[in-house]
C-alpha cells in the first residue's frame, strides 16, 4: 500500500472466485509465525502514535496480547527499503528477520533491479550477515496483479537475486493483495493462490509467499473487514505468510477525509465484541510457529530422506547453507535437509557433517520428539541437532514416520 500518491487502479484479487488450476501451488513454508501486520507509514502515524519501533509495538504488539513473535512490516520502518532515501538503509539496522524491498515502486521492474545491484553492492557484506542469522530479502512488494512481476523481477535480475550464494539472492515471492469486499473474500484469496501466483509458485518452487498486505478494500465496518480476516485462512494452510493491514488507509497524505476502508486496524472493535487484534490473535495461534499448517490431522507422514553426494565446495558453503543450530526450512539448513528437490541437499547430504553420529542424543530428546509438529525435524537438521542429532532416529530418517516441516 503506497501512502503518498494518488489512487491507485489495483487489480483487487477477490472479484471472483476461481477454481484450482493445473499447476503447481506448492510452497515452502514460511518460517516463524505465519502471521504479522503492515503498520505505520508517514502520515498514517506520527512519532508519539508509531513510537521507537515505527508502529510495531503501537499499532501491532499491544493488540495481540504482547506477542512478538507476529512479524511487522513497518512501512516506515528500518527493514523496509523505500525509493528516496533506500541507498542509506543499512541491513545491519534490521534485527527482524525480513528485509522488506519497495513497496509498490512506482518506476518500473527495470528501475528496480538497477537499484537492487547498486544496493547489493554498497551493501554485500552486511547482506551477507543478516541472512547468516537467518535473515529473508523478499521481492518488492509489487502491486496486484504481482504473480508475472515477481518473475519478471527475478528473471531480469538474474543469478544475483536466485542464486542462493549470492549476496543479492531473494528468499520470499510477494504480493500486496485487497479482498473486494468481505463476501467474496475467500475467492480473493483463492485467486491469489491459484490463478496470480501460480506460475511463479511453478517457476521458483524453493521460494515461499509473503502476502504484504491484506484487508477488504470496499469496506467501512467490521463484518467485512473480519470476512476477509477469516478468509486469510486459505493462504495460512498452505504455508503462505500473511500481513493484516492495520495501519490507516492514507492517499495523497489524506487518512481520514474519505478512505476505501476503515476499522482494519487492529485496536478497532471487531463484530463479536473483542477488537480485530483479538480476532487476529485467535486465528494466528491455531498455527503452529514451526512445523505444517494445522487442518485435518492427517497420520504422520515420512520425513526427508538423508542421501546426496558431498561436493569439493560444500565444506566452504557450510557456514552459507548448514549453519550450527539453523532453523529448518530456512536459507541456513538446507545441506543437510534431506529434501532432493533442493541442489545443496543433493550435493552436499552425503557429507561427514550431516551424519548424525556427529551430535549427542540427550536424555530429554525421546519425550520431546513428537512434542509439536516439526520436532523432530529440528532434532535432526535444525536448531536442535546439537541436542538430539545424534539419537537413532535421526540415523534412520528415511525410515522415520513423522511431520514434516
Amino acid at each position: 500500500m503506497n501512502f503518498n500518491l494518488k489512487p491507485k487502479s489495483f487489480f483487487l484479487a477477490s472479484i471472483m472466485a476461481v477454481a484450482a488450476l493445473p499447476g503447481s501451488t506448492a510452497t515452502p513454508r514460511a518460517k516463524g509465525n505465519l502471521c504479522g501486520a503492515a503498520v505505520g507509514g508517514a502520515p498514517a502515524c506520527s512519532a508519539t502514535d508509531c513510537g521507537n519501533d515505527a508502529g510495531c509495538t503501537t499499532m501491532l504488539y499491544n493488540h495481540v496480547e504482547g506477542d512478538t513473535s507476529f512479524n511487522c512490516f513497518s512501512y516506515s520502518g528500518v527493514c523496509s527499503l523505500r525509493p528516496n532515501d533506500f541507498m542509506n538503509t543499512n541491513p545491519n539496522n534490521c534485527k527482524g528477520d525480513t528485509l522488506y524491498l519497495w513497496d509498490e515502486p512506482d518506476d518500473g521492474i527495470g528501475w528496480a533491479v538497477n537499484s537492487w545491484r547498486s544496493y547489493v553492492q554498497k551493501y554485500g557484506a552486511e547482506l551477507n550477515e543478516f541472512r547468516n542469522r537467518g535473515g529473508v530479502v523478499t521481492n518488492p512488494l509489487w502491486r496486484s496483479p504481482c504473480g508475472t512481476k515477481n518473475i519478471q523481477f527475478l528473471e531480469q535480475c538474474g543469478e544475483l537475486c536466485t542464486d542462493p550464494t549470492n549476496n543479492g539472492y531473494i528468499g520470499a515471492l510477494v504480493g500486496n493483495y485487497f479482498a473486494n469486499t468481505g463476501d467474496t473474500a475467500e475467492g480473493g484469496a483463492d485467486w491469489n493462490i491459484h490463478t496470480d501466483m501460480r506460475e511463479a509458485t511453478t517457476k521458483f518452487p524453493d521460494l515461499p509467499v509473503y502476502v504484504t498486505n491484506w484487508c477488504t478494500s470496499n469496506c467501512k465496518d467490521a463484518d467485512c473487514q473480519y470476512k476477509s480476516m477469516k478468509a486469510s485462512k486459505k493462504m495460512l494452510d498452505i504455508g503462505w505468510r500473511v500481513y493484516w493491514f492495520a495501519t490507516l488507509d492514507c492517499v495523497n497524505k489524506d487518512c481520514f477525509s474519505n478512505p476505501e476502508r476503515t476499522n482494519q486496524r487492529l485496536s478497532d472493535m471487531g463484530p463479536n465484541g473483542i477488537t480485530m487484534g483479538q480476532e487476529w490473535k485467535k486465528i494466528c495461534d491455531a498455527y503452529p510457529h514451526s512445523g505444517p499448517s494445522p487442518g485435518p490431522s492427517p497420520g504422520p507422514t515420512p520425513g526427508p530422506t538423508p542421501g546426496g553426494e558431498c561436493k569439493s565446495f560444500c565444506e566452504s558453503d557450510r557456514s552459507q547453507h548448514q549453519v550450527e543450530g539453523c532453523t529448518p526450512g530456512t536459507d541456513q539448513c538446507r545441506h543437510c535437509s534431506g529434501n532432493m528437490n533442493d541442489s545443496l541437499a543433493r550435493d552436499c547430504g552425503g557429507c561427514s557433517y550431516c551424519h548424525s553420529a556427529t551430535y549427542p542424543c540427550e536424555s530429554f530428546c525421546a519425550d520431546d520428539r513428537f512434542s509439536e509438529p516439526g520436532r523432530e525435524a529440528r532434532h535432526c537438521s535444525g536448531n536442535m541437532q546439537k541436542d538430539c542429532g545424534g539419537c537413532n532416529y535421526c540415523s534412520n530418517r528415511s525410515n522415520s514416520a513423522r511431520s514434516e516441516l
